[in-house]
């Protein structure tokens, strides 16, 4: 929601950013040198949306090298405080997310005011630790306060005070960040109010210009560091139809700062809690991505803006991605919310050990690419994980692609004909197609023509091996 909303949010005193002492021994915040060697979230990115007017190269020989300019581009995103999110942390982090007793326990409370929550938030949290308190009032908010999707697109919003959203049981971001910040203030548990820029619904890649802050979320401050919080987008999330669908999301709580960055940006820099902020102008570029993105541990290798442009002289996009040996991928293309069938092929590439996503447009203009992913071994569903914009202005040729499964690539098959053809059409009195493919020695094929209902058609194939060329027809 761009609050993930467009909201307009008013400057708060409280979010101006705090000076740390650095002389204050009990504040464990290191300035870091970049380092070259140093991997982490660093990402080195070759400028993919050069476009190459030497490209000869077809789909089975693509590279990295032969694809794309060599000029190289680095963005810093790590995180400022080291320490903050150490092992102890992490685990008492887990383990309040974890905990039943607080989820029931807060499920049954009904509140007549927020004097009354207050009271109730104490004696839970009584004799807890502040990350026990910070996630209790994290998960009330997240699952009593409903986004104020009528005040978002009327433009009319309600008081966002902390009192009138608990009311209400309904606001928009900034409200979300006032009770939030209220709630805490109840049990001494220090919080600020960040102002800033988000990705949320409405979100454009190809449009939207971040002007004015449309955004607000917290920081806490536990043990000396800080770490941020988004009790509004862990709430749900706006559908398409413009409705609002709780969908809880505890990723939220306590947010890794180098992952955050991607969809938040603060008014103040300091509020990015990285080594090197970034400006508004480099994170109105950077893809547009989701906590999936994160959990499923992708890395770019490619295409690290959310602008995609078709390799130089053909007709297609290519993206590298690299995951975890257990993680699996598909995509999509659309062009005016419509997918683009035969628009995607994505595999992976055993050898260089990176998935290899194409995408081929069939018109002119501005498409959007998703891609998702989920665990192999895990019947569950595929996760969007990232977006692109890809631009389209000079297509020539269009292509499709055929639809291909795991096995295709498992086995080592080569299609030579027809190649780039999703949807093979019988013209004038045509009365059959040849398919032509490469296999391995010990691979051996076979095939059927299926009709419209799912049955076989009975004498609609035939195939066999070609010595004389090494192929199956």
């Amino acid at each position: 929601m761009g609050c993930e909303q467009s909201v307009k949010v008013k400057p708060a005193i409280d979010s101006q950013p705090i000076t740390i002492d650095e002389s204050d021994t009990n504040v464990y915040v290191i300035p870091i040198v970049p380092n070259d060697d140093y991997l982490g979230d660093r990402l080195t990115v070759k400028s993919f949306n050069e476009r190459r007017k030497d490209s000869y190269t077809s789909i089975d020989t693509l590279n990295r090298s032969s694809i794309f300019e060599s000029e190289t581009i680095k963005i810093d995103i790590r995180p400022l405080d080291l320490y903050a999110f150490n092992d102890v942390l992490i685990q008492q982090r887990q383990a309040a997310i974890d905990n039943i007793f607080y989820r029931k326990a807060i499920d049954s409370w009904q509140s007549t005011s927020i004097e009354e929550l207050i009271n109730k938030i104490q004696h839970l949290s009584s004799n807890k630790t502040i990350i026990d308190k910070a996630w209790i009032i994290f998960y009330w908010v997240s699952q009593n306060i409903e986004y104020d999707v009528v005040g978002y697109f009327s433009k009319n919003y309600t008081n966002q005070t902390a009192e009138e959203v608990f009311k209400l049981k309904k606001g928009v971001c900034v409200g979300y960040a006032n009770i939030y910040k209220r709630l805490c203030e109840s049990v001494d548990l220090e919080c600020v109010k960040i102002n800033g820029y988000g990705k949320g619904y409405g979100f454009d890649m190809k449009a939207t210009l971040l002007t004015e802050t449309d955004h607000a979320w917290n920081s806490i401050r536990i043990d000396n560091h800080w770490y941020l919080i988004e009790s509004m987008w862990a709430a749900g999330d706006l559908t398409d139809d413009k409705q609002f669908k709780k969908k809880f999301d505890p990723y939220y709580f306590l947010s890794y700062p180098e992952e955050f960055i991607y969809k938040h940006l603060p008014e103040y820099e300091k509020w990015q809690l990285l080594i090197s902020p970034i400006s508004l102008k480099l994170y109105s570029t950077l893809p547009l991505v989701w906590p999936s993105f994160f959990k499923l541990k992708f890395e770019l290798i490619s295409h690290k803006s959310n602008i995609v442009q078709l390799i130089s002289d053909k007709s297609y996009a290519e993206i590298h991605i690299r995951t975890p040996e257990d993680i699996e991928l598909i995509g999509s293309l659309e062009f005016d919310k419509k997918k683009v069938v035969g628009g995607d092929r994505i595999y992976y590439d055993s050898r260089k050990r990176i998935w290899r996503c194409y995408f081929a447009p069939q018109q002119n203009g501005f498409h959007e690419i998703s891609i998702y992913g989920k665990q192999k071994m895990i019947e569950d569903d595929y996760l969007i994980a990232i977006k692109y914009s890809l631009e389209v202005f000079d297509l020539i040729r269009p292509v499709t692609f055929p639809e291909t499964s795991k096995a295709y690539y498992d086995l080592g098959l080569k299609l030579i004909k027809p190649k780039f053809q999703h949807t093979i059409q019988l013209v004038g009195d045509t009365t059959h197609v040849e398919i032509l493919i490469e296999t391995p020695e010990d691979v051996e094929l076979l095939v059927n023509l299926i009709n419209s209902n799912g049955e076989d058609v009975v004498g609609g194939h035939k195939s066999y091996f070609d010595k004389t060329n090494s192929l199956w027809r």
